[in-house]
């Protein structure tokens, strides 16, 4: 895996996650799950980024059309871990469930 500098704080990040419009996908070059939900399915993309080469992205605003409610109104850090989830999600070791309730978290347990 290659190194890239960070534009704003020149600190080295991995060249498999690419900056896109917004901050509510990350993108993830090369990365396969053998086993994958209905949800995580439905926010899942392919983009193509010419020369032959492709990534999945999973999108929070898919995630947030599937009903589970306001993601905007999270603070950066959880949307991050939700995307992770949500990437992450095979329905046994992270569920669908795990996912939904992540997405509806509240501040001091509202």
């Amino acid at each position: 895996m290659g190194m890239g500098l960070n534009k704003r704080s020149n600190v080295p990040i991995p060249t498999s996650f690419l900056p896109l419009k917004g901050r509510k996908t990350i993108v993830r070059i090369g990365h396969e799950s053998t086993m994958t939900s209905k949800i995580s399915k439905a926010c899942k993309c392919t983009i193509d980024f010419g020369s032959g080469r492709t990534g999945d992205i999973y999108s929070l605003t898919a995630l947030e059309a599937q009903g589970v409610g306001s993601l905007s109104r999270l603070p950066i850090s959880i949307r991050i871990v939700l995307e992770s989830l949500l990437r992450n999600c095979d329905g046994r070791v992270v569920t669908e469930e795990l996912v939904r309730e992540l997405a509806n978290w509240q501040p001091n347990g509202k």
